[in-house]
């Protein structure tokens, strides 16, 4: 019994240091995300088209890094909000329906609908 109540603690705490682990890479992304637009913004010249795509990838490749952390830091927080709630077992299964929920939504997301943009400047943009 001593074991299991000992992991479950750790467990507790391995979460809380997950949020500030999470959201220092989210930073460090945003950062470098950051470094890729300002690079743009100030090259002298034309970006050819190898550089171009070499940055597009790497722009890629953070942005699908980010949205992975903020899925994780939306369950962590969830979760992270209900821990005072977990001596009761109702709440403990109210928890877990909520995470279900929140993971059941990240896996069926929509396509990004862009708010920014119409269909027709993206389309416009693109070609």
């Amino acid at each position: 019994m001593y074991d299991r109540l000992i992991r479950a603690i750790n467990e507790l705490n391995e979460c809380q240091a997950d949020i500030t682990e999470l959201n220092n890479r989210l930073s460090e992304i945003d950062l470098k995300l950051q470094y890729w637009l300002h690079y743009l913004e100030n090259k002298e010249g034309h970006v050819d088209t190898k550089e171009s795509y070499r940055i597009v990838r790497e722009m890629r490749n953070l942005r699908i890094e980010r949205r992975s952390i903020k899925n994780d830091l939306c369950m962590l927080q969830s979760f992270a909000m209900s821990v005072g709630k977990l001596n009761n077992i109702q709440n403990r299964n109210m928890l877990i329906n909520q995470l279900s929920s929140l993971k059941h939504k990240q896996e069926n997301m929509q396509e990004y609908n862009p708010d920014v943009y119409t269909h027709e400047e993206i389309e416009k943009i693109l070609n």
